[in-house]
């Protein structure tokens, strides 16, 4: 009888002991930090206005003929540039393309004057503001036998954290 009741406590520690063992749990945390969304302005096209055949014309990075587009987001975070800038222009017509040299300098405060070269891909830090400055001028050289009429590109710009 004592090993019947033996054997019967020892049952039921081993089940006790047995269904503890069936779960565990723990927890994780859930977070996040909220940043300001990026977002890139301009302030105008860049337009070399009328050019004559075989004269070049030249919009520094410092004219206020130039672009600037002011990257607007988290303070002092950094980003990636990446554009990409023709290095013709198209005619209406499709056919007939023309030249054009770009200047793309960058600065974190918004002085042209004190910007330098930027490379597509760079990463760059926006300033206390959250801000961060890049110029765009340029230069066409029309041939003595361009084709006359109008000519654009698009230049384009992306910034991401």
């Amino acid at each position: 009888m004592k090993r019947l009741a033996l054997f019967a406590l020892a049952m039921i520690l081993v089940g006790v002991s047995a269904y503890s063992q069936k779960s565990a749990s723990t927890s994780a945390a859930c977070t996040t930090t909220v940043i300001r969304s990026l977002s890139i302005d301009k302030n105008q096209d860049l337009n070399f206005g009328r050019v004559a055949q075989g004269v070049t014309e030249t919009i520094a990075w410092t004219s206020s003929k130039a672009v600037k587009f002011t990257v607007l987001g988290e303070d002092l975070e950094n980003v990636n540039i990446t554009f990409a800038a023709p290095s013709v222009l198209t005619h209406t017509n499709g056919t007939a393309t023309l030249p054009l040299t770009s200047y793309v300098k960058q600065n974190g405060s918004d002085d042209a004057a004190a910007a330098w070269e930027i490379a597509s891909g760079a990463t760059v830090g926006l300033n206390a503001a959250g801000n961060y400055y890049v110029y765009l001028g340029g230069q066409v050289s029309p041939a003595a036998n361009q084709t006359r009429g109008f000519y654009s590109g698009d230049f384009t710009i992306n910034v991401e954290y």
